[in-house]
């Protein structure tokens, strides 16, 4: 994403045509593949250019253990050198180990990093910078071993809450995620008392593949709340129809009013 210098009495706005952008440098830059009994490590490199302001490195992931066959949290498999104040955000350049020596990973890491120009003359003064590095065992093609599909978070079976305040509008809002090799859609039901399904409201934008890829992808709804209604659950269901394989996952919403 770009942001231009472009105001109508600016002569780069016409003529401008150097458009050298500093990166994010990320090693190794798309994937790091690991032996048996070794750890990764993935180095993210802080310099920027001089007339640049220095931001901080925002990064996310899904790790997925391979024996678990199940998401787990980066805090329990990632060290970084040195410590941040914040773990989610990078101040200075960073080496990741990932403990693959002890417990089998794969997934995706993704960084993304803004560069705001201090120089008057820059025909662009700001644009975002993003990268997606996979993790996998040498004998393995792709973040997820194949025909897997699992939920981001949670377990298959997990819970929620929405909490609605007078005056404010009563809808509840609500989402799944899901990852695996090769994800063709998800969908989402209200599961009855009866335990039939009905379609519930998505919101107004379709499922949302997470680091714009084929392994993982995202789904909004909403639904109305109602005094007194107590727990609502739902499934969601992701399905790779190359393989024929499915994944689904209950969310039960307990809905709470309160009066301010």
């Amino acid at each position: 994403m770009l942001v231009l210098n472009n105001t109508g009495s600016h002569p780069w706005s016409q003529t401008g045509t150097s458009t050298d952008l500093p990166s994010l440098l990320v090693t190794p830059a798309a994937e790091a593949v690991y032996e048996p009994g070794e750890d990764l490590q993935v180095f993210v490199d802080m310099d920027y250019p001089e007339n640049y302001i220095r931001s901080d490195v925002i990064w996310d992931s899904v790790l997925f253990d391979i024996d678990e066959e199940k998401t787990v949290d980066s805090l329990d498999v990632i060290d970084l050198s040195p410590a941040p104040s914040d773990y989610e955000y990078l101040n200075e350049s960073t080496t990741f180990r990932i403990k693959t020596s002890i417990r089998p990973i794969s997934g995706y890491m993704y960084f993304r990093r803004a560069f705001v120009s201090i120089s008057s003359s820059s025909l662009i003064t700001k644009h975002w910078s993003f990268q997606s590095l996979v993790l996998r065992p040498v004998d393995q093609t792709g973040p997820f071993p194949e025909r897997t599909i699992v939920p981001r978070y949670g377990d298959e079976i997990s819970y929620s809450s929405c909490w609605i305040f007078s005056g404010h509008e009563e809808t509840c809002k609500e989402s799944c995620e899901f990852v695996g090799d090769a994800i063709s859609g998800v969908d989402v039901k209200e599961v009855l008392p009866n335990g039939t399904e009905r379609d519930v409201e998505r919101l107004n934008f379709p499922a949302q593949n997470i680091f714009n890829s084929s392994h993982s992808e995202a789904i909004d709804w909403s639904f109305q709340a109602v005094r007194g209604m107590g727990n609502i659950t739902f499934k969601c269901r992701a399905f790779d129809s190359r393989h024929g394989t499915e994944a689904t996952q209950l969310i039960t919403v307990s809905v709470y009013f309160r009066t301010l």
